[in-house]
């Protein structure tokens, strides 16, 4: 993932618009960062690119309860049936955001502010709140990680 693996490894954002799929695996990466180890997430990256299909959003949006067990019993990622749920819903949200709003970065842009466009994300998505969705911005290099800021 280009995008997000710049904004990692050198901590500023890009000029580049992300795709739906690095968006979704930003989204999926931040919720499972919250409230865990950032070291922990990243050991088990690679499982979950494999676990969660590539990223592919219309393909997390289709996984059904038979697939959520799977990703239960799969020790490649971390296994919390809360943030599983949520990023199979967020997959399915980012898809029908693709539809309507014609991708992420034009709904996102839609929005006044940082913090309204954080405001959207809670009512959109799930187990998104400000540190959140701070991160996914961070991660797609829509915002500067705070203490790269002037």
């Amino acid at each position: 993932m280009a995008v997000m693996e710049h904004v990692l490894e050198r901590g500023a954002p890009v000029d580049a618009v992300p795709t739906m799929t690095e968006c979704c695996e930003a989204l999926t990466r931040a919720v499972f960062e919250a409230g865990m180890s950032m070291n922990v997430i990243e050991s088990k990256w690679d499982g979950f690119r494999r676990a969660f299909a590539g990223f592919d959003p219309r393909v997390i949006a289709s996984f059904q309860e038979s697939d959520v067990d799977a990703l239960l019993s799969d020790t490649g990622i971390v296994r919390n049936r809360q943030k599983i749920e949520a990023a199979i819903a967020n997959a399915a949200a980012l898809a029908e955001i693709d539809r309507q709003a014609g991708g992420l970065a034009a709904w996102w842009r839609s929005h006044e502010s940082q913090d309204r466009l954080v405001e959207a994300m809670r009512e959109r998505f799930r187990r998104v709140g400000p540190s959140t969705g701070g991160r996914f911005l961070q991660l797609v290099g829509e915002v500067a990680p705070l203490d790269d800021r002037p």
